[in-house]
């Protein structure tokens, strides 16, 4: 199965769906031109022999093909002028799956800019443009940066996580931070209070074995910090470097 050549043509970039004909769930939203839509059964046969490359997409896809059946392809949206505006509407399609039917898809990552701009509630996206200043900090404060790792969606767990780890802080830890804050586009997103600074280890997220022959990066153990709830939702941009890609910055005395 695929696309005629003359309606790959025509196609332009579009966004697409798979679903399993089975029961008709969608369990993954993908993007492309061309027959893409239809390379991820061809993947699958490809990674047969390699079970370690097998991603759960894979594995959908081999039991629908065991059962005597295809996937489905829907179309969501063709005719897309520019491959920027197809990672707009893949990225919006992803965000509403997983609303509408939590742990559906399989697809390994979120939408383009999700964590920026993707589902969020209504509070989240005013925090977001309108947040206040945060105040001057009066005790040694760790800001750690959550561009890539937060979303509306995260659990409290998932949360304190993210923000007490990996960090290359070790220089910094010398400092005793008295509080360690996760920061999203500029507004602080959590605060605990650090009780226990250790390396990372084996089975801690992003581990790799470099890690065990020379540690670099640290986490920590926290208490709630309700002290520090002020600082919720609050601007702290004007302690940050204009480099967008910054991991952790100290603020406060000396």
């Amino acid at each position: 199965m695929g696309f005629s050549k003359q309606a790959q043509e025509k196609l332009g970039w579009y966004v697409y769906l798979l679903a399993d004909p089975r029961d008709q769930q969608v369990f993954y939203v993908g993007k492309g031109q061309g027959d893409r839509a239809y390379a991820h059964a061809l993947d699958a046969q490809d990674v047969l022999d390699h079970p370690e490359l097998q991603s759960a997409k894979h594995q959908r896809i081999l039991d629908i093909e065991k059962a005597g059946h295809e996937v489905s392809v829907l179309v969501l949206r063709h005719a897309i002028d520019s491959p920027q505006q197809a990672y707009v509407v893949e990225a919006a399609a992803i965000d509403l799956m997983h609303h509408l039917q939590p742990g559906a898809l399989l697809n390994v990552v979120l939408g383009h800019h999700h964590a920026q701009h993707g589902l969020m509630s209504a509070a989240d996206v005013e925090g977001l443009y309108n947040a206040p200043p945060a105040p001057e900090p009066e005790v040694p404060i760790l800001l750690v940066s959550l561009n890539k790792l937060w979303t509306p969606t995260l659990t409290a767990e998932e949360l304190q996580e993210r923000t007490t780890g990996w960090w290359k802080a070790s220089g910094v830890l010398k400092k005793k931070p008295a509080y360690i804050m996760g920061v999203h586009n500029g507004v602080v997103r959590s605060v605990y209070k650090p009780l226990e600074w250790r390396p990372q280890r084996k089975g801690d997220r992003g581990w790799t074995p470099e890690e065990a022959l020379k540690p670099s990066r640290y986490g920590c153990t926290v208490n709630e910090a309700p002290e520090m709830r002020d600082w919720l939702n609050k601007n702290v941009t004007r302690f940050l470097a204009a480099n967008p890609q910054w991991s952790i910055r100290y603020i406060g005395p000396a």
